[in-house]
């Protein structure tokens, strides 16, 4: 028993004894009763370090982490509490913000969500350097800045023939020999700067055609995992041309060979277009134009055996009987394939020989008639002038102030494009979309040599649109020629959206917004989403005067969505502004600024 007693006053003088110790030490610190309290497990700040065995240690903000296309780096991330010490458990998510180009190339894999480790992904070659930051949403002043160099392995590409069933090395600047519409198949290897070759690679061929013409190459990709291409010649080639296959972004990794084949063109048949349809020209035929008319046909092409060809150089010039200098032909650019106009400018009344030939082989042609007569003159296109030496085009958009007018002349041409007199024609101009009241809008008729006009726009009526001048030739079928009118009106240098409320879903999965517009007079409107994992939506506005609604936007799961509200008024100038949400979190961010772009 007294033992016991004594064990009891030694422990008691033992616990006494450590709280006077805690008790001086809290006196020469006073932070240590702090760390001591509930919040020592509150997460303050965060820190990175890389667990790569050839880039570890932690990550600063003056860090340069070095990455392949194609490759990862794996972090981990710690966190602190408010006195810099480690905590074991705290809730953080991590995602990435940087430039919208390069973020669409950047993903984030969890490895351990218990020990908060994570993969960053680079599935593309997207720059030399450039700065990420990992941040989280709900805790966005906790972030870690660092930067990427994008290190491009490839430093030389080799090119493999397929040639009955094996591989020979191409040499550069090799000559190939291909039957016509032949091909080769080859492969692109990839040299790191020791000259190893690598697995994988980036490599975007683009074909190059040196001394021949681009039209005649095809040049695809084979497989869908490796570089392995086809290279085929359509038609004929007359003489050795070069090839050089290099990448797009990178034109030092590259290689030529060049490629000569035969001329297999042996005779040519013309087919004429009349009336939206073809038909075949026969060899001797006698055809009939007007004076500043034009013929329009095609040149088809075929080898010794009369097969057809889809691709074939043929370099067509005229021979007319009497070289008549009033008669050429012209490429017709809007076609594709062999399109060719002839046109006669001669307005004599006789028959002579068109013969259409090959340039370089005088035994390939086609042999036809013409006649030239003479129709009589009439209407055949009319024009508005705004004052100005070139008409304006049809549908033109003219923007006025209210209580002003405008001045426009009436020109007719004929056939031939000759401008004929102004008792020779008779236009009639009338006034669409309008009230009808001489209060809102009128015509004068101007006194002179032309055919001129005065437009009186003095009120708009918007519920009826754009005000629409059309002007037709009374005696003819030609077609109408027509002009708009709208307001012009001014734009503010600092319009403002301003959002006044929006509106979640039950779960956020998306949000609705409502507004206003100051300084801008919006007459349509649109919203333009991005997400790293979505493609770009876009959804309705409905704008009833300066106000706005949006429709429903989609929240897409899996990172922030980029929502970018657009405003245009009746001009077509825009104004916009950005904000941010999250799918299942209720609320945005952004909005703070409005950009406006002048038409």
């Amino acid at each position: 028993m007294k033992f016991q007693k004594s064990f009891f006053l030694f422990l008691f003088f033992i616990v006494n004894l450590g709280f006077q110790f805690q008790a001086q030490a809290d006196q020469r610190d006073p932070t240590r009763r702090e760390r001591r309290g509930p919040w020592n497990n509150e997460l303050h700040s965060i820190e990175l370090y890389v667990l790569n065995s050839y880039q570890t240690g932690k990550v600063e903000e003056s860090s340069i982490l070095r990455l392949n296309p194609d490759s990862s780096i794996d972090f981990e991330i710690r966190g602190l509490n408010r006195f810099g010490r480690e905590i074991e458990k705290f809730d953080f998510e991590p995602e990435i913000l940087a430039d919208p180009l390069k973020v669409r190339s950047l993903y984030l894999e969890t490895l351990s969500e218990e020990n908060h480790q994570y993969r960053l992904y680079m599935n593309a070659d997207i720059g030399s350097q450039f700065l990420v930051r990992i941040f989280d949403r709900e805790h966005y002043e906790m972030n870690r800045s660092f930067s990427i160099h994008a290190e491009y392995e490839l430093r030389s590409v080799k090119m493999y023939l397929e040639t009955e069933g094996y591989h020979r090395f191409l040499n550069d600047g090799e000559i190939l020999n291909l039957e016509p519409n032949g091909s080769l198949v080859f492969e692109v290897r990839g040299f790191d700067r020791s000259g190893r070759q690598l697995d994988k690679f980036e490599f975007n061929p683009q074909v190059e055609i040196v001394g021949g013409r681009e039209s005649y190459l095809t040049f695809k990709k084979l497989r869908e995992n490796g570089h392995h291409y086809e290279l085929s010649v359509d038609g004929e080639v007359h003489e050795k041309f070069e090839v050089r296959v290099y990448d797009s972004r990178r034109r030092e990794l590259a290689s030529h060979f060049f490629v000569q084949s035969q001329y297999i063109l042996s005779d040519i048949r013309m087919y004429l277009e009349d009336d939206g349809y073809h038909r075949y020209l026969e060899s001797g035929e006698h055809l009939v134009m007007e004076p500043g008319n034009a013929l329009l046909f095609e040149v088809r092409g075929f080898d010794r055996d009369g097969r057809q060809l889809d691709k074939f150089e043929f370099n067509p010039e005229v021979r007319i009987e009497g070289n008549r200098s009033s008669v050429r032909l012209e490429r017709v650019q809007e076609h594709t394939g062999r399109h060719y106009r002839l046109v006669a400018d001669s307005s004599e009344r006789d028959r002579f020989e068109v013969v259409v030939y090959d340039g370089r082989r005088r035994d390939i042609e086609r042999k036809f008639y013409v006649t030239i007569q003479s129709a009589r003159q009439g209407v055949n296109e009319i024009k508005i002038f705004l004052g100005g030496s070139a008409p304006i085009s049809d549908g033109h958009i003219e923007l006025l102030e209210e209580g002003t007018t405008l001045n426009f002349t009436v020109r007719a041409f004929d056939r031939r494009g000759r401008e004929l007199e102004k008792h020779q024609f008779n236009p009639d101009v009338e006034l669409r979309n309008y009230s009808g009241d001489p209060k809102d809008a009128y015509l004068e008729v101007l006194a002179g040599r032309e055919h001129s006009f005065r437009l009186h726009f003095l009120r708009a009526t918007p519920h009826l649109g754009k005000l629409e001048v059309v002007v037709r030739e009374r005696d003819s079928r030609v077609s109408a020629s027509s002009f708009f009118v709208d307001v012009n009106e001014p734009v503010v240098d600092d319009p403002n959206i301003i959002i006044l409320s929006y509106n979640n879903d039950r779960l956020a999965t998306d949000i609705r917004f409502s507004g206003t517009v100051e300084g801008f007079k919006p007459s349509d409107g649109w919203v333009e989403t991005t997400h790293p994992r979505a493609s770009p939506e876009r959804f309705q506005v409905r704008v009833q005067g300066e106000k706005f609604i949006t429709e429903p936007i989609a929240l897409k799961p899996d990172g922030v969505t980029t929502i970018k509200i657009v405003l245009q008024n009746r001009r077509g100038d825009e104004i916009s502004s950005e904000g941010y949400a999250k799918h299942r979190i209720p609320g945005y961010q952004g909005f703070k600024s409005t950009q406006l772009r002048r038409r």
